[in-house]
């Protein structure tokens, strides 16, 4: 298999006028992470180099064609973290796994399978530039209601279905020029997710997955590593909800868990 060179071959992702970065498995209080404590709270986000630039085009076009921001929320996944959180949703979303007629590792690949490990997925999501999320008929790892690709009815208090199946369109026509510009398309058709894009597997597969200790010092993501204290700012995060209402994510947190039934 195809090593990968951390030193040359990885890049941290970085905010830019479009893009804003919140490393969600960082993270245990925000709002849309279901694992916890995955990564060390100082984290940080890195990606292949020629992913990074796709980012960065795409949450330009995000703006120039849609007024967006995107906002990126994990990409190098370190095996260890992975097999994590497939451990966590083998045991509390396999009901709802079994409900969408899908095995859990449909969910979240077993340790070192799929391209999080090298470094060739990300997953993000449009954002209005006040912080607004966008109306996808469904959050990044939302692992209930439709987040499939498949889905075509969305219960939606906000949008139509018919709206929310262009954004979700739009997405990944962005995506994938910005990917076409710099020479490796990507997709979220192929993870099932309208928020997870990567190459096709036969692209990524030959490339040897990364453990934690593959990785210098400074770029480890797992708790316990001694990666040096550093500033983050949070970007704020808001939704609209069914009255019209601006409302923070972080003062809505406990409606963004599970519902009763699911787990």
């Amino acid at each position: 298999m195809t090593a990968i060179n951390p030193h040359t071959d990885l890049t941290e992702i970085l905010p830019t006028d479009y893009l804003r970065v919140h490393v969600a498995y960082a993270d245990a209080t925000f709002a849309f992470n279901y694992f916890g404590q995955i990564y060390h709270p100082h984290a940080r986000m890195w990606a292949q180099t020629q992913l990074a630039d796709i980012i960065y085009t795409a949450a330009e076009y995000a703006y120039s064609r849609h007024g967006w921001h995107l906002i990126a929320l994990d990409a190098l996944r370190v095996t260890e973290a992975q097999g994590n959180m497939y451990a966590i949703c083998e045991r509390d979303f396999a009901n709802a796994a079994a409900k969408m007629g899908k095995p859990v590792s449909d969910l979240v690949a077993p340790a070192g399978k799929g391209a999080h490990p090298r470094g060739w997925a990300v997953d993000l999501a449009p954002i209005l530039p006040d912080g607004t999320l966008i109306d996808m008929g469904g959050h990044f790892d939302q692992f209930w209601r439709p987040f499939s690709l498949r889905a075509r009815q969305f219960a939606s208090r906000t949008s139509t279905d018919t709206e929310i199946l262009q954004r979700r369109a739009d997405l990944e026509k962005l995506m994938n020029d910005a990917g076409e510009k710099h020479g490796r398309w990507v997709s979220n058709t192929i993870s099932d997710e309208w928020w997870d894009f990567r190459p096709i597997p036969d692209f990524y597969r030959p490339i040897q997955p990364l453990a934690n200790g593959d990785l210098p010092l400074h770029m480890r993501l797992l708790p316990g590593d001694a990666l040096p204290a550093r500033e983050v700012a949070k970007p704020e995060l808001y939704v609209i909800d069914e009255n019209g209402q601006r409302l923070s994510i972080a003062d809505t947190y406990a409606a963004h868990r599970p519902p009763s039934g699911v787990l």
